[in-house]
């Protein structure tokens, strides 16, 4: 058996159970104050509902009407709102998410309600350039 088929290299992977276990979940996506109550007009309170809400869907929130851009679309990260919220402080509709983060390494916190990390991103964008898929 490989490293890679016995799961040493599993974690490596930029798979959407990674991106839903180390980053939606730690930054409070799935709170009662965000998308687990609907904010921006997206409900994230589990990750089957996060993913069916993400992958090739339009923005539909109040601040993103209208916008060109997909939630996530599928090796287009440059083309992703969700990328775009995470990694710009000025997204190109409605705000950074989380709301009030900074991008590392201007933080000085390890919260990641407060601190967006190049790790972070890098596994959103992977997952997305390897076709976004619910694995």
């Amino acid at each position: 058996m490989t490293a890679a088929a016995g799961g040493g290299a599993a974690s490596t992977r930029h798979t959407f159970t990674r991106v839903w276990q180390e980053v939606m979940l730690p930054k409070g996506c799935t709170s009662q104050y965000c998308h687990g109550a609907g904010q921006g007009a997206l409900t994230m309170r589990n990750k089957a509902e996060a993913y069916a809400a993400l992958v090739g869907v339009a923005a539909a929130g109040p601040a993103c009407q209208g916008a060109t851009m997909l939630r996530v679309k599928p090796h287009e990260p440059a083309q992703s709102l969700l990328l775009d919220k995470l990694g710009h402080a000025a997204p190109s509709c409605g705000d950074v998410m989380p709301i009030g983060a900074r991008l590392a390494p201007d933080c000085v916190s390890t919260s990641p309600t407060v601190c967006t990390t190049e790790a972070e991103l890098d596994l959103v964008n992977g997952w997305i350039v390897s076709g976004a898929m619910n694995d």
